[in-house]
């Protein structure tokens, strides 16, 4: 599942990032994001009034799979919020919704914020930006 900051490289045409999304597709029908992330991008574009990205993101939902925010995903996400705060690492309200939905569905978080995504125990991050495709 794309991290918003590697779905905004993806969506700026990132080189490294989309031969890795190349890559993925070889294998998967359809790229896959969280329903937060989708949110991220829909506010900053909206914001920027950027009528023609908006209208090429909404192409790329249509052709994507966005994973909604479940019971499940919000018990696991105040367990990470309480691991996180009780080691005095505590991150985004956003970052931690997304790795709870990404541990939900079992799916390997594609994210360049390996900082803030290591501290989450159980987690699989995977950085599409600094990694050579496949």
């Amino acid at each position: 599942m794309l991290d918003t900051d590697t779905l905004s490289l993806f969506l700026r045409k990132e080189k490294t990032v989309i031969a890795n999304a190349n890559a993925y597709h070889a294998h998967f029908k359809k790229l896959t994001i969280s329903i937060i992330s989708e949110y991220e991008i829909r506010r900053g574009l909206e914001y920027k009034g950027a009528t023609t990205q908006q209208a090429q993101f909404e192409t790329f939902l249509n052709d994507s799979e966005v994973l909604d925010f479940s019971k499940n995903a919000c018990q696991i996400a105040a367990h990470i919020y309480a691991q996180l705060r009780h080691a005095g690492t505590l991150i985004s309200d956003a970052d931690i919704l997304i790795a709870a939905i990404t541990l939900v569905n079992d799916c390997v978080l594609v994210t360049n914020n390996e900082k803030h995504f290591n501290q989450i125990l159980g987690l699989t991050i995977e950085n599409w930006k600094t990694k050579p495709p496949n």
